[in-house]
């Protein structure tokens, strides 16, 4: 049986005797796409990070695909986050002296491998940026940017995707393209997708919402099929303000 993607047990996170992260527990199934929405303050993107690997945790544990990150050395962790672990964030992180081909090939090169261009190609056909490949970030439209970034992401073809505000930086249109673009991946290679917004429009994207709050978790949309943005971001506030 394939092991899952992302499994977090008892997470406890302590920044300066504050609980961050209050025994929070996480599992996601293989071609899951999860949101996690909540208020500033509220671990969100602690959570991603300890998931990444980026923070180590006070107590409890994650695993990716099986393996305990906390058992994992520097390098072999750095390995992990390379081959095993897509992060898109709000900023693209490109390079922008490197071409769009360039930077998509940047993970496959760190590993040592020699990747066949023609992969980056059907990467980049699939993405819509095609045209793009010989261009230099800078020349690219903010969407453009964002779906080369996530383009450099998926190449190793990682068991986990982690988003952090992927739309922040993009326009209301651009950001909608890509949330279908995420739900595209998901539905057609069972990508399994954990992202992290504060956004109803763009949770709506998800199968699922869970919503954090000091730390734990305070309850879950457990399905978005037919939801309105709006009547999404009133059962996000009910359970705010009124808990599961």
């Amino acid at each position: 049986m394939p092991e899952c993607p992302l499994l977090i047990e008892n997470a406890v996170k302590i920044y300066s005797s504050r609980r961050v992260l209050d025994s929070l527990s996480l599992r996601v199934e293989r071609g899951d796409f999860l949101a996690v929405m909540g208020p500033s303050g509220s671990g969100k993107s602690t959570l991603l990070h300890a998931a990444a690997g980026l923070i180590g945790l006070s107590a409890g544990r994650v695993l990716v695909d099986g393996v305990d990150l906390a058992e994992l050395s520097d390098a072999s962790l750095s390995r992990l986050r390379r081959t095993k672990i897509a992060l898109v964030f709000q900023s693209f992180n490109l390079i922008p002296n490197l071409t769009v081909e360039e930077n998509m090939l940047l993970p496959l090169l760190a590993g040592n491998s020699a990747p066949d261009p023609s992969i980056c190609r059907a990467m980049a056909e699939k993405l819509g940026i095609a045209d793009k490949l010989g261009c230099y970030p800078l020349s690219l439209s903010g969407g453009e940017q964002q779906r080369a970034a996530i383009g450099r992401a998926l190449l190793p073809e990682p068991a986990l995707i982690l988003a952090d505000e992927p739309t922040g930086s993009l326009d209301s249109a651009a950001g909608q393209e890509f949330c279908k673009l995420l739900r595209t991946l998901c539905a057609d290679e069972k990508r399994t997708i954990v992202m992290v917004t504060h956004e109803p429009a763009v949770a709506l994207a998800a199968d699922r919402v869970l919503v954090l709050r000091d730390g734990a978790f305070a309850g879950e949309i457990a399905s978005t099929g037919g939801l309105s943005v709006d009547a999404l971001s009133s059962e996000y506030h009910h359970i705010l303000e009124c808990g599961k």
